[in-house]
């Protein structure tokens, strides 16, 4: 019997929200995978004087990304406010990371198809489309809106 109360509106981490989560921690345990994949190439290159600067605007990047992606899962788990521009932030490193990469062209013999690869460019194109998906979930939903009040 219906006593006239309307349900509850959606709030916490549950639909959509959790699978964003999840997707959101994969992606972190990802990217410290690749990173520590890539660590021995990274050092190896400061072996080359002309490359050092640019490593370093490489793994300063990087880590940003990094430490964005980890502040974003700690504000979303932490219901913060502040995680949707969080994650703008997080989009625009994103799109960021291939771009720090290309003073490396800089370095005496080093080329574009050396660097940068075919598959690393439509999977950030990916990565961005996606993100853009999930930013526009985080900005219409009401779950989100009821969830995000910290």
């Amino acid at each position: 019997m219906n006593t006239g109360s309307a349900a509850a509106p959606p709030k916490g981490i549950g639909g959509w929200l959790r699978l964003f989560a999840f997707l959101l921690c994969v992606g972190f345990v990802r990217g410290i995978a690749e990173l520590a994949v890539a660590m021995p190439d990274y050092l190896a290159g400061f072996q080359v004087e002309a490359a050092r600067g640019p490593l370093i605007v490489v793994g300063l990047v990087a880590f940003a990304g990094m430490a964005v992606h980890l502040w974003g899962i700690v504000s979303l788990f932490r219901q913060k406010r502040a995680f949707r521009t969080i994650f703008a932030i997080m989009s625009v490193l994103t799109l960021a990371a291939p771009f720090s990469i290309l003073p490396m062209l800089m370095v005496p013999g080093v080329r574009l198809h050396m660097i940068l690869a075919e598959a690393d460019i439509a999977r950030t194109i990916g990565a961005l489309i996606a993100m853009a998906l999930w930013y526009w979930y985080l900005c219409v939903s009401v779950r989100v809106k009821n969830t995000l009040v910290n």
